[in-house]
């Protein structure tokens, strides 16, 4: 369970952050005493490495609520500015965590939720071209093979009548 999942983290995220103020005290000691500080390189690098995972794991958090909130909308009123900024925010951590974690079989995961969106981009852009004309939403309503609602669409609901299938015919009708 996600929610499980972040509450566990917040418990390491204390123990690392105890564990470096600790390592900082004693750093000040050895200055105070003129002993050769002590370097804590493995801390550091375990610390780094629990930031990146815990970035992963609050970012499907995150990732699951934006999604959510982006399938629920009023198609016409989806911030598309946002959703692409943060889409490639997404992309970002998980580039970064693929890099870093060969092994974490979440970040596919996640790596094909937020391609699946950015896939999306052509799509709602040609369904939410102001230019659309009746003409316009019968060529897509064909080329879909159904009819799609005028009032009460949502992202979620164009993705259960699989529109995303058929984005590049979407565009070309748009454009015309």
């Amino acid at each position: 369970d996600l929610d499980e999942m972040v509450v566990k983290l917040q418990g390491i995220q204390a123990e690392f952050d105890a564990c470096n103020k600790h390592a900082k005290q004693l750093g000040e000691y050895q200055e105070v005493l003129k002993v050769q500080p002590e370097e804590f390189a493995d801390l550091e690098e375990a610390t780094m490495d629990f930031n990146l995972k815990r970035d992963v794991w609050y970012s499907v958090r995150d990732w699951k609520v934006n999604v959510a909130d982006w399938f629920a909308a009023d198609f016409s009123k989806l911030d598309m500015g946002e959703m692409e900024k943060s889409v490639g925010k997404f992309m970002k951590t998980v580039v970064k965590a693929e890099k870093t974690f060969d092994g974490m079989l979440i970040v596919p995961v996640l790596k094909a939720e937020v391609q699946d969106i950015k896939h999306l981009g052509p799509v709602i852009q040609g369904l939410r071209n102001p230019r659309l004309l009746p003409h316009h939403w019968d060529k897509i309503d064909a080329a879909v093979g159904k009819e799609l609602p005028k009032e009460g669409l949502t992202l979620g609901l164009l993705l259960e009548m699989h529109v995303n299938e058929y984005s590049e015919q979407i565009a070309e009708i748009s454009i015309e």
